[in-house]
């Protein structure tokens, strides 16, 4: 089922998107220091 609130709200999607790929490239950097 299609989430209603992506339809209504697609920036909010690209936010939390753009949210956790950050998120995933600190820890890649993270990895990389350690």
């Amino acid at each position: 089922m299609f989430p209603l609130y992506l339809f209504l709200n697609p920036h909010l999607y690209i936010y939390t998107q753009g949210h956790a790929l950050l998120a995933r490239e600190k820890l890649k950097a993270r990895d990389d220091l350690a």
